[in-house]
């Protein structure tokens, strides 16, 4: 179900429970959280802080304040003010969700883990990178206990730390934690199996990077390495799809075109299946999953993806009238050689 349909369909939905329960019955709250995840995803990012504020005041005058049921809209709160860039109203927000976390779940909790590091993230993004650097460290030392030495998620926390340490200056920590990273991948299989997910290229291109100290590269590229994380607590969220698009762009980059082949189809599909078509962006995938299997000598595949973007392109001609005649001679071309 696309995310405009799941609005009209939720809208209408929480009219029909208004008119039953009224405007403040706490049954209303679920309604607006599945509101508030729709106008997220469709980047109406103020109306989703109405629908969270409204079902957590629900949610606390129905005597929820201390339950798990809370956490979720609290931090999702905490989210929307942080990509609306009030950084201290997110700070609030993701203190409470994490407080209640560790009060109902235990501090050594991996969902503790979890929401700390969103706020170490919170942290990393408002330069308050001692901070960041504590927080980080906590869950790696947590998530090693838990997890092992060698799991993705360990390596992934080593890694934040090594951005930190080269963030704050601390070069000789910075190459320490390098080293850290490197042996802790060597035994990671998780890394070299899923090609949708933080894949050992990609980390070790980010590790490239801080040897080179190209910091803001190596920090781009680390926010891809964290699909999985997002697709957790935002399952087919566009963003998640943006960043497989990015994953697979980067080892198209890098030659890896099955790889790169499989993360466009991913996007692909999460894009179509939530959002539908009409988007020119989702042409450029289509067209770049098309142009990779062309490449793979799969050209029979590749007319389905191109043939996507031609009925995309189709709907924005009058904007773009040469984008969809060049798409169009494409997939004419790719017919024909079949």
């Amino acid at each position: 179900m696309k995310f405009l349909d799941i609005v009209i369909a939720e809208e209408s939905n929480l009219k029909e429970k208004e008119q039953r329960g009224g405007a403040d019955d706490h049954e209303l709250a679920p309604t607006l959280e599945k509101l508030g995840y729709a106008y997220h995803a469709l980047n109406r990012f103020h109306d989703a802080q109405e629908s969270y504020e409204r079902a957590l005041r629900l949610r606390l005058a129905a005597g929820q304040g201390d339950t798990a049921e809370i956490i979720p809209c609290i931090h999702a709160l905490g989210l929307m003010h942080r990509l609306q860039g009030n950084f201290p109203a997110a700070e609030m927000h993701y203190k409470h969700a994490l407080e209640l976390t560790e009060r109902l779940a235990g501090e050594n909790a991996v969902e503790t883990c979890i929401r700390r590091n969103y706020l170490a993230g919170l942290y990393y993004a408002m330069k308050r990178f001692e901070e960041a650097q504590e927080l980080v460290s906590r869950s790696a030392d947590i998530y090693e206990g838990k997890l092992g030495r060698a799991h993705s998620t360990v390596t992934l926390c080593l890694l934040a730390q090594a951005l930190i340490a080269f963030r704050i200056g601390h070069k000789a920590r910075g190459e320490k934690l390098i080293n850290h990273v490197t042996a802790c991948m060597q035994e990671n299989l998780d890394f070299k199996e899923v090609s949708a997910e933080a894949n050992d290229e990609v980390l070790k291109f980010v590790l490239l990077q801080l040897r080179q100290e190209k910091l803001d590269d190596a920090e781009a590229l680390f926010r891809f390495a964290l699909v999985r994380e997002a697709n957790i607590l935002w399952p087919n969220h566009p963003l998640v799809a943006k960043n497989l698009r990015r994953l697979g762009d980067l080892n198209r980059s890098m030659n890896h075109l099955e790889r790169a082949a499989e993360l466009y189809r991913q996007s692909l599909e999460m894009y179509m299946s939530t959002m539908g078509l009409a988007d020119p962006d989702i042409a450029t995938l289509a067209e770049s999953f098309s142009q990779v299997l062309i490449q793979l000598n799969k050209r029979k595949e590749a007319v389905w993806p191109m043939r996507v973007a031609v009925d995309v392109r189709e709907m924005f001609q009058e904007i773009e009238p040469e984008q969809y005649e060049k798409a169009k001679s494409t997939l004419d071309k790719l017919n024909s050689s079949l």
